[in-house]
């Protein structure tokens, strides 16, 4: 069995003990270190290297995002915070994933499971014979409905309602009710490029076609942006 070889990078003691607590349960996974600044896993990763590097955003003197833009060469990235708004600038700089705290050892599992699946092929590679690798399939949300389970594509899902244990998927040409709670579905869609604006509402960034400060226009909707959400939200539509 090959070895992953991962590094955490948090400044919180209790996030980096669980992180590492939640990797002992994943077979393949070796915790080759554990820094509590990007400064100190800068120094450790340039006589450690690693495969994975799960690394926290918001840190003093030297942010997650920071340390990410220096690494030369670059580890397969997980990004892991607390902050939703960070998820856009971390895809900007390719990383594999972004998981929000608390993180849930059934997301952290899908998260290494992405990065198994990078290994197996990189898109746009060419083959021994010159041609092409086919693009990757978009990537889906499973969802139980009816009775049977349902693949829906991210990048058709317009935006996602919240209705306490379960929610309602609106894509762009149908809308289904599954029993999960928004925040669930929060943590698979934020890499994908979601932002929650509201309690009750998780949207596509690049789905939304107007937004002042009070709401956003997506699908024809106008969905409302609460208080809580506002700054984080309007500055990621800014930046969209």
């Amino acid at each position: 069995m090959t070895r992953i070889q991962c590094m955490i990078v948090d400044d919180e003691p209790l996030a980096r003990t669980a992180l590492a607590h939640l990797l002992k349960k994943i077979e393949d996974c070796t915790l080759v270190a554990h820094c509590a600044s990007a400064l100190e896993a800068r120094s450790a990763l340039a006589t450690n290297p690693i495969d994975l590097l799960f690394l926290d955003i918001a840190m003093p003197q030297l942010s997650g995002l920071e340390l990410a833009e220096l690494l030369t060469p670059r580890p397969a990235i997980i990004f892991t915070t607390a902050h939703r708004e960070y998820a856009v600038e971390g895809f900007e700089l390719q990383a594999l994933d972004y998981l929000l705290k608390p993180v849930s050892l059934a997301r952290l599992v899908q998260a290494v499971d992405r990065y198994r699946a990078s290994l197996a092929g990189t898109p746009g590679a060419t083959d021994t014979t010159g041609m092409a690798s086919p693009a990757p399939a978009a990537p889906r949300l499973t969802a139980r409905v009816d009775r049977q389970n349902v693949h829906i594509r991210i990048p058709d899902i317009t935006h996602v309602e919240g209705l306490r244990d379960y929610v309602r998927i609106h894509t762009s040409d149908d809308m289904l009710v599954t029993k999960m709670t928004l925040t669930e579905v929060e943590q698979t869609l934020a890499p994908h490029g979601f932002l929650r604006i509201h309690k009750s509402f998780l949207i596509r960034i690049s789905a939304v076609e107007a937004h002042s400060a009070e709401m956003v226009l997506t699908a024809g909707k106008r969905l409302p942006i609460g208080r809580a959400w506002r700054e984080e939200a309007l500055k990621a539509l800014a930046g969209a």
